[in-house]
């Protein structure tokens, strides 16, 4: 293929949430995105991956690649090897590399960056991400979903580099490794410990805004209890399965501490609290009465709101009749997404 721009490929990409958007993706100059060659994938789980690196390869101009390894070799070593052998950052116009590279011989992980993403991605950072992060789904052995979870926070960390230009200029060549990045143990399989947390007062009284206010500060404190009262009896069973992550938490927390002030709309047993449509990484909640208190209502928040690689949210179907009424005036593009100027 000899032009990026004119021969661009369209792929859908299934995200780890469920999420289904459509990008323009760019081909590749240099090896796949996915080589497993220690056989922890399988081929639609490869898919998923790739389609959604080449979507961070479009979006964020990041070449970002796992390798799994069948190797005894040191990592770190290993890493570096792999970072050059493979012209990791070719694909990407400003030289911007990024390795996941997972050896479950030796029962370790570890990224490696290039040097044009050094800054965004440090040493600390990368350590935490693959610690707080990808290691509890390692441990649940959803190895894929370990990747896709890492991704989706290396997409967060980009789109604040690039509005704070914090990228390094860029190269105009491939640049090898220069050994930083982080490695930590695997752990695939060992059993996934969820990080439990104390159970909350639902003050009587409380009108929706203050329970999600009450979520909010749930995951600021790390509280990753399944039966918060603050919950819905089926928010609860949903959430005995999930795999919590201490970064997933923080990242939720942050980002609704951001969030401008919500309005709240009810019609009888049901509200939604809703933050201004320009801020779109501010999703809004849904929630019902249940047993005289007002409850988040995940199951259908989790069926109805998705988010594309830059954490924008769109609605993937249909909105529920019970919490229609709240989007009464609300315009959605034709992929789901809000639109600022009202609905005529």
């Amino acid at each position: 293929m000899s032009n990026r721009r004119t021969e661009a490929l369209i792929f859908v990409v299934i995200l780890l949430t469920g999420a289904v958007s459509v990008y323009v993706l760019q081909p590749l100059r240099s090896a796949p995105l996915v080589r497993d060659q220690a056989d922890i994938l399988n081929a639609e789980q490869e898919e998923r991956i790739a389609n959604y690196h080449q979507a961070i390869l479009t979006t964020y101009d990041i070449d970002l690649r796992v390798v799994t390894s069948d190797s005894a070799d040191d990592i770190d070593t290993l890493a570096v090897g792999i970072f050059e052998q493979d012209r990791v950052g070719e694909n990407s116009s400003t030289a911007r590399g990024l390795l996941f590279l997972i050896s479950p011989e030796i029962d370790q992980v570890r990224m490696e960056t290039s040097r044009t993403v050094e800054p965004v991605f440090t040493d600390i950072f990368t350590s935490y991400v693959e610690e707080r992060q990808m290691v509890p789904f390692f441990q649940a052995d959803r190895v894929a979903d370990g990747i896709l979870a890492t991704t989706e926070l290396i997409a967060s960390r980009a789109e604040a580099a690039l509005r704070n230009e914090a990228f390094i200029p860029p190269a105009k060549t491939f640049e090898p490794s220069s050994g930083a990045g982080a490695s930590t143990r695997a752990r695939i399989g060992t059993g996934y410990e969820r990080p439990e947390g104390p159970q909350l007062a639902l003050q009587q009284g409380y009108q929706p805004y203050q329970v999600v206010e009450a979520y909010i500060s749930a995951m600021e404190d790390q509280n990753a209890n399944p039966d918060l009262a603050i919950y819905s009896r089926a928010s609860q069973t949903m959430f005995q399965d999930w795999v919590v992550t201490p970064a997933q938490m923080r990242n939720v927390a942050k980002t609704y501490q951001d969030c401008p002030p919500a309005v709240t709309r009810s019609q009888g047993g049901f509200a939604v609290v809703q933050y201004p449509v320009e801020v779109r990484t501010c999703s809004p909640f849904f929630l019902h009465r249940e047993e005289g208190a007002w409850r988040l209502d995940f199951p259908t928040m989790s069926q109805t709101i998705r988010f594309n690689q830059s954490n924008q949210w769109f609605v993937a179907r249909s909105l529920p009749e019970n919490y229609k009424f709240a989007f009464a005036g609300q315009a959605f593009d034709q992929n789901g997404f809000p639109l600022s100027r009202p609905k005529r």
